[in-house]
């Protein structure tokens, strides 16, 4: 049903975010078009310069722009809405044997543009257990925990937006450790804002977020609850200080 939801939804986006860029285009040669008008204001007959001030057209010119870019901001939501959820309704069919390492560094790889920001760099601690291979769905873990690591950079990003870091370098620190009954850990902290304890039981929900409008979806944790304990039979969960930090406990069997 899910999967069905986001097919009919992502059709209509679609066309929307294709249409958006032509609609750009046609306003800038129209608001072009008003400035030469503009320009020649004085040669205008009474009932175009009647109507100009009628319509407020210098508000128009400066709020249109703006909507636009409202529009395409709330269609890309959508967007990753979307695209949440059909990650969401998908599961791998193979169980392959992988390094639970090259996944992570893989993650880490993606997501080096948000980490390495020119304005705002992130340091990354990786300390690494000797560990044997883990049986998983691979992409399917990959998404858990590029979810998890995705949601510490937002926390550092806020908290850095808020000026609470002070000489305190952003991080995320994340160790593996091999446990018993051939299980293994994954932990990954950071040193954001942490979570309050009024929201604490409901980070793992569906669509529940403490972003600003338009910044989050709210499947991403519950996307990475569902991989990590309903696909793989593990465990997960937060360890949280407000103000200081959290760290998110992966547990799976290998």
């Amino acid at each position: 049903m899910v999967a069905g939801v986001a097919h009919e939804i992502n059709n209509p986006v679609t066309f929307i975010l294709g249409n958006l860029n032509h609609l750009d285009n046609y306003t800038k040669d129209l608001l072009d078009l008003v400035n030469l008008l503009h320009k020649n204001s004085s040669n205008l007959p009474n009932e175009v310069a009647d109507k100009i001030e009628e319509i407020e057209l210098d508000y128009i010119e400066e709020d249109l722009p703006k909507l636009l870019d409202s529009i395409e901001r709330g269609a890309n939501r959508i967007n990753k809405i979307v695209k949440s959820l059909q990650v969401f309704s998908r599961l791998d069919k193979k169980i392959i044997s992988v390094d639970i390492h090259v996944i992570i560094d893989s993650i880490l790889l993606i997501l080096q543009p948000r980490l390495q920001n020119p304005l705002f760099q992130i340091k990354v601690i990786q300390d690494y257990s000797e560990l044997s291979l883990v049986n998983c769905y691979p992409n399917a873990l990959k998404q858990a925990i590029m979810n998890i690591i995705n949601n510490a950079i937002d926390a550092l990003e806020i908290k850095f937006s808020q000026n609470k870091f002070g000489k305190e370098q952003p991080k995320i620190s994340i160790r593996t450790e091999k446990l018993q009954n051939d299980w293994l850990g994954i932990y990954i902290s950071d040193n954001g804002l942490g979570i309050t304890e009024e929201n604490y039981s409901k980070i793992f929900d569906p669509f529940f977020t403490t972003k600003p409008v338009s910044q989050g979806t709210g499947l991403g944790l519950s996307i990475s609850y569902q991989i990590i304990v309903e696909q793989h039979e593990g465990r997960i969960k937060c360890i949280s200080s407000p103000e200081k930090r959290a760290e998110f406990v992966i547990e799976i069997p290998t």
